[in-house]
Parts: structure tokens; C-alpha cells; sequence
């Protein structure tokens, strides 16, 4: 039977869904040996990545919640601080009594990070793990701002007298942290580039493997761009139900509307206009 030339609402949905991505995996799901934390958190069903020495995996898109996990292989030594040694499984841990080490966050222009954990070791009765999602803003001279800051979202440590041995160590942004590559963090009201990044830091360590860390895991979502104050499209204005979502396919290059100053929001879409819609958002091109 030959297709219909003008998709119905459903078949749009079906394209949109296709777009959006496959449902998130259970949160059963392994990925190089690392479960996603249901225990941690009843009920989340998660995308799983995993950022370790070969890179990221393949990205996924949609709205469902994800984790990206940070390997200790991905992680830097402070400057003065050792590289840290290999203590098995995974896990290394400072050859000196103290050892601090970050990595930067490599998540989308607009990732929501709700909930990040280090995945730790301490056995130790005198030291302890200290972990901090923070950001840096850096100085931006021709904006006002000439010196670089520090921003601190959520942190937490393991205690000095605990010794829990293996332990996750959580720690809840709140609100949100959105990732931006281009904004005010500190609050002077000037903008600059920007980085968000994890750091833990080992205390009172014995060199002997008693302070031990295998990575960090992010839980985050993709957000929608916030709706601009004016609308761009005269028959979407800003109290329409799809305002914020159109806006943000016009930001994004992906539509320029019907013509005339409109985009037609209620017309029949053509194959060769999805066609269009797909390609643009997805990136689509040719392989060298």
C-alpha cells in the first residue's frame, strides 16, 4: 500500500521519538563492569557512558536521565601533588600522605547535573576523602572580570575517623548545575568561559593504599534552551503551548520558519521538510 505523502500526527510523534533516542537502558544495565546506582537512587532508569582512557562512548540523546562515568585514568593531580599509583581493580591511590586530583566535566552545552558520587576507598582512621563538584570562570579583562574564580555547587567527605572502607560518596547540586561553555558563574555580572569539574582530594594518607579512588559518576539530563522574552514567530507568541520548543529550533539554525514572519505550527509536514528537520538536527552529513 503506498505511504501518505502528508504524515498524520502520530507518524510525527514516531519521527520525534526517533529523534529523541532509544528508551533508556535499566538500571541494571553494566557498562565496563560499573552498575547504575539504583540503590542510590530507587526507581532511576538511566542511559550509561563512560569516560576512561579510550574516551567517551557513543553519545545518546533525549530527555531520560543519564551517567557518565569518570575513570581515575581520567583524572589530573593537582600541581605539587603525585601521580597516583595503581592499587588494583581499578582503584589508585596517593604514594604520599596527601593527594588531590580533578577532572573536568565533558558533558552538552546545557546537561542538567543533578547528582554526582565518588566511588572510594578508606580504611583509614586518620584520613579521609574530600570531594567537590565546583567550576571555574575565567578572567574576562575586556568584560570587567581580570581574575579567574571558583564556584563550589555541592561537596563531601568521608570523615576522619569512619574507615568505611568501599564507599560511594554523593554529593546533590541544588539547584541543578547547567552546563554553559559561555556564562556569568560568579555573579559579578560580566560572562566568560567557563569549566566544571571534579576534585577529590585524599587527606592523611599512609602511601600504602589505605585512601584509594576508581572514578566518579554524573547523573544529568538534556534541558531545553530557556524561551527568549520576545517570540520570533508571529503566530507563536510567547504564551503558545510550543513557544520554548520552536525558539529553540531557531536558535539551534535547524528551522527559519513558513515565511512571512510565521511558522505555520498547525500545517501538514512533507516528507522532504522532516527530511530537512532530521538532518539539520541530527548533523547528518556525507563521510570524508
Amino acid at each position: 500500500m503506498q505511504e501518505s505523502r502528508t504524515p498524520t500526527i502520530v507518524a510525527v510523534l514516531i519521527v520525534l521519538c526517533a529523534l529523541i533516542g532509544p528508551p533508556a537502558a535499566t538500571a541494571q544495565q553494566t557498562n565496563n563492569g560499573i552498575r547504575t546506582p539504583d540503590a542510590l537512587h530507587p526507581g532511576a532508569s538511566a542511559g550509561f557512558q563512560y569516560h576512561g582512557p579510550q574516551g567517551a562512548a557513543p553519545e545518546a540523546f533525549g530527555s531520560d536521565l543519564q551517567f557518565t562515568v569518570f575513570h581515575a585514568s581520567r583524572f589530573l593531580p593537582w600541581d605539587g601533588h603525585v601521580i597516583p599509583k595503581y592499587s588494583g581493580s581499578g582503584y589508585v591511590s596517593p604514594s604520599s600522605a596527601e593527594g588531590d586530583y580533578w577532572a573536568q566535566i565533558d558533558l552538552p552545552n546545557g546537561a542538567a547535573i543533578g547528582y554526582a558520587y565518588a566511588v572510594l576507598y578508606d580504611a583509614s582512621t586518620t584520613g579521609y576523602w574530600y570531594f567537590d563538584l565546583h567550576g571555574y570562570e575565567g578572567a574576562f579583562p575586556e568584560g570587567g572580570s581580570t581574575t579567574p574564580s571558583y564556584t563550589s555547587f555541592a561537596d563531601a567527605s568521608t570523615g576522619i575517623s569512619d574507615a568505611p572502607g568501599y564507599v560511594i560518596l554523593p554529593v546533590y547540586p541544588s539547584p541543578p548545575v547547567v552546563v554553559r561553555e559561555w556564562t556569568d558563574m560568579n555573579g559579578d555580572s560580566v560572562e566568560s568561559t567557563v569549566s566544571y569539574n571534579l576534585s577529590l582530594e585524599a587527606y592523611d594518607s599512609d602511601g600504602a593504599g589505605d585512601l584509594r579512588f576508581w572514578g566518579v559518576a554524573v547523573r544529568w539530563t538534556r534541558t531545553i534552551s530557556p524561551a527568549p522574552a520576545s517570540a520570533t514567530f508571529a503566530d507563536v507568541p510567547t504564551d503558545h503551548w510550543a513557544f520554548q520548543f520552536v525558539e529553540a529550533l531557531v536558535d539551534a539554525g535547524i528551522t527559519a520558519g513558513c515565511g512571512g514572519g510565521n511558522y505555520c505550527p498547525d500545517d501538514p509536514i512533507t516528507r522532504g521538510q522532516m527530511a530537512v528537520y532530521l538532518a539539520a538536527a541530527l548533523g547528518l552529513h556525507w563521510p570524508i
